[in-house]
């Protein structure tokens, strides 16, 4: 029985990373995959560690539990400490250490191992984490797949009732080839017939983030999304005078990266889930106050519908495509 090691930030994993796996797997009986636990944590190990696990579920996936020097100039027992906290985590004995860079050579030495170079001059797999992290959108296809929703830029479509919201959200994940999320306070007014009570607006926020999550995971670089917790907490508020505690854990972990707040001038159109007419412009302020207040990065988007669309394929491309 042969036992392999591959040790990496992964930050993030990439199809590199998969052929690195993919020939080393081959080539053991038994693989550790260890996940080092760099200060510059970008994604936290946590994170990392729970791809790894997906991208090879027949892989031992064990962190680094401190934090080590990166190159052997930062200490003068560099290889000493590396040696030591790697023989804490791992169960057993290294035959074969797989590696795309030079240092499995000595990697392998102090473990009493045998190296395996893969593909040192990254000719098969043409990409580097680093590269990816500088510019997700433009190395996606490299990025693995299980990694992809960490990257996605969730855009959300924000403002007061019938200012074209909806209508927007689907138009933009359309031109962007992308998935969007629907509104689910629609979903639950309509099915009580235009009614809502206090106990709804619980509902409400966690169908909506629980929606998010799962069109993450089938979002390309982009995921729009109608409305939010935010809008939640003011429909609370107007409709009841206060608001479920919840909504202010939901808004705090959500990190939408673009806000469009879409303006009052356009024509009212009437509907089932719509009750203030009167009051749009009042609502906007509050809306605009409200991003404010959460420091929330937000483009206003006026005019005519057509307009409203152009201007709104024009933010996201300044804010996510201009490499």
């Amino acid at each position: 029985m042969s036992t392999g090691l591959v040790l990496g930030k992964f930050l993030p994993p990439h199809k590199g990373h998969e052929f690195l796996i993919n020939y080393a797997k081959e080539r053991s009986d038994k693989l550790y995959i260890i996940i080092d636990c760099v200060s510059d944590n970008v994604i936290p190990a946590k994170i990392r560690a729970s791809w790894m696990k997906k991208i090879c579920p027949m892989a031992s996936v064990l962190t680094l539990q401190k934090i080590l020097p990166q190159y052997p100039h930062e200490a003068d027992d560099f290889w000493e400490q590396w040696q030591e906290e790697l023989q804490k985590i791992l169960p057993e004995k290294i035959d074969f250490v797989f590696a795309s860079e030079t240092y499995g050579f000595k990697l392998a030495e102090i473990l009493g191992a045998k190296f395996e170079m893969v593909d040192l001059e990254r000719k098969t797999v043409e990409i580097s984490a680093s590269k990816i992290r500088k510019n997700p959108f433009k190395y996606w296809d490299f990025i693995s797949d299980t990694a992809r929703p960490f990257f996605v830029k969730k855009v959300c479509i924000f403002g007061p009732e019938s200012t074209g919201k909806s209508t927007l959200t689907e138009k933009l994940a359309e031109h962007f080839n992308t998935a969007y999320v629907e509104e689910f306070a629609r979903q639950v007014i309509e099915a009580r017939g235009g009614n809502i009570n206090y106990d709804d607006m619980t509902t409400i926020a966690k169908g909506h983030n629980d929606a998010v999550s799962k069109g993450l995971l089938q979002a390309d670089k982009l995921l729009f999304v109608d409305t939010d917790a935010i809008t939640s907490k003011i429909w609370s508020l107007k409709l009841f005078g206060k608001y479920p505690k919840i909504l202010d854990d939901i808004i705090e972990k959500a990190d939408y990266d673009l806000y469009l707040l879409l303006d009052t001038d356009v024509p009212w159109v009437d509907d089932i889930v719509r009750y203030f007419p009167e009051n749009r412009k009042e609502f906007f302020e509050t809306c605009e106050a409200e991003l404010k207040k959460y420091n929330k990065n937000y483009k206003i988007i006026r005019g005519d519908f057509d307009k409203r669309f152009e201007k709104a394929v024009e933010t996201v491309e300044e804010n996510f495509y201009a490499w």
